[in-house]
């Protein structure tokens, strides 16, 4: 069964990335759901107010992220720019 990609927003990860190990990338449920984070949320300056974000285990926590294809990459340019 193909995995169910559920992107998580940066508040939901702050909130919850210290307390569930690891909390990114681990499906669980019948259909393999499976949490990611959008790769922005590397380039924010988070280290500022949450020292923890900086740890190598958190880190590396967040390297995966979904695979967009080509499509889909068409489909959300065009609904970032009608929006």
């Amino acid at each position: 069964m193909a995995q169910s990609k559920i992107l998580v927003d940066t508040n939901s990860y702050l909130r919850l990335a210290q307390s569930v190990k690891p909390l990114l990338f681990v499906p669980f449920g019948n259909n393999e759901y499976c949490l990611y984070v959008i790769p922005e949320l590397e380039q924010q300056h988070l280290g500022n107010k949450f020292p923890w974000v900086n740890d190598p285990e958190d880190s590396q926590d967040r390297q995966h992220y979904p695979s967009i294809s080509k499509k889909q990459k068409t489909a959300i340019q065009e609904t970032y720019e009608f929006v």
